[in-house]
């Protein structure tokens, strides 16, 4: 309307008096014509969520499509800012993949990272078991081979092993954190 106005074109408008859960309700419709991407529609649904216009329930069945997807939907507005500044371009990330990249984020700092780490993958369009296994792949090491470094006792038990991301303990150490921490410090100090 503003845009008509401006340019001073004629416009013929009809005008309804409608609840906001009739208005949101059309907002679906018509965003559903556009062919919005997922992130789109899944930070579209978060807000009328977050504004208390419609519930879950009531998004999926405007929308016709399962609880499960609208879930997948409102990741999409979870997901930490610093793994969406890294993909930069979410038009190829599906609902399921949100989802994905929600739950492993929530697991530690370290699958954050991954995720950033693997940002490009993500980008591109990688499902959710793909970027399930680059992100493994990464914790676990294997992601640039050849980079583990394993450290053993005199006796030849392992200890940890640097792996990318990391040093990791093995399940039998007790590591005294204060201690260990207290070595750390005064290790990069001495450089």
């Amino acid at each position: 309307m503003q845009a008509c106005l401006s340019a001073d074109l004629p416009l013929n408008a009809i005008v309804t008096d409608v609840s906001d859960t009739e208005a949101a309700t059309i907002q679906i419709k018509e965003n559903e014509q556009l062919g919005l991407s997922e992130y789109s529609r899944g930070l579209s649904f978060a807000k009328l969520k977050q504004d208390g216009m419609l519930t879950q329930e009531q998004l999926a069945e405007i929308a016709g499509c399962s609880r499960k997807k609208i879930q997948n939907l409102l990741a999409f507005e979870k997901i930490d800012k610093t793994i969406w500044n890294a993909v930069t371009n979410m038009s190829k990330v599906s609902a399921r993949s949100a989802e994905t990249i929600l739950a492993l984020s929530k697991k530690s700092t370290a699958h954050k990272e991954a995720l950033i780490e693997v940002a490009e993958e993500i980008r591109k369009g990688a499902g959710s078991v793909r970027i399930e296994k680059l992100v493994d792949e990464i914790l676990n090491g294997q992601f640039g081979k050849g980079e583990e470094e394993i450290i053993t006792d005199s006796s030849g038990a392992v200890l940890a092993s640097w792996k990318k991301g990391g040093i990791f303990f093995s399940k039998n150490i007790n590591v005294d954190k204060k201690k260990l921490n207290k070595l750390l410090v005064e290790f990069f100090n001495k450089k």
